[in-house]
């Protein structure tokens, strides 16, 4: 337990996870990503979320081949990242909404809600983040992608 939180944590810092927002990937923090990233892999071989750490720092520094190679092997090896989770108080009532929640009968409504209350924010100044959206995609498809993640 001990060595697969230290190793979780050094590829987390790897990634941006705790850094000041100006994130510098040069090859020394990369070096130690990988270091990480192949220790966890020996200790957690199917825990999904250490291969798109690893993609995700491949990605920040824009090393496309590598991004392409770690998804391949999450994809031969059968991982899937687990979908991330959000809950929301209202009411005195506690809900819990997926990123990926097609078994919520109301979905279809809490995206227009995240849609509209987006638009209500950047009418009032909010200028979404798009900085953490790894794709090369303008900016307002980033922003778009941002709807459905928990960095806005």
């Amino acid at each position: 337990m001990g060595f697969t939180l230290a190793w979780s944590i050094t590829l987390a810092l790897g990634n941006g996870v705790g850094r000041s927002p100006r994130i510098v990937h040069d090859s020394l923090q990369r070096g130690l990503a990988e270091r990480a990233s192949r220790m966890l892999f020996e200790l957690e071989p199917t825990n999904a979320g250490n291969y798109v750490l690893l993609a995700g720092i491949y990605a920040e520094a824009k090393i496309w081949d590598e991004v392409k190679r770690v998804k391949k092997v999450l994809e031969e090896k059968g991982l899937q990242k687990v979908p991330g989770c959000c809950w929301i108080e209202a009411k005195k009532r506690v809900y819990s909404i997926r990123s990926v929640d097609e078994v919520n009968p109301q979905i279809e409504l809490v995206h227009a809600l995240v849609v509209k209350l987006s638009e209500e924010m950047m009418e009032q100044g909010y200028v979404p983040e798009t900085k953490s959206v790894l794709y090369e995609l303008d900016t307002e498809e980033k922003q778009r992608v941002l709807l459905g993640h928990s960095e806005k």
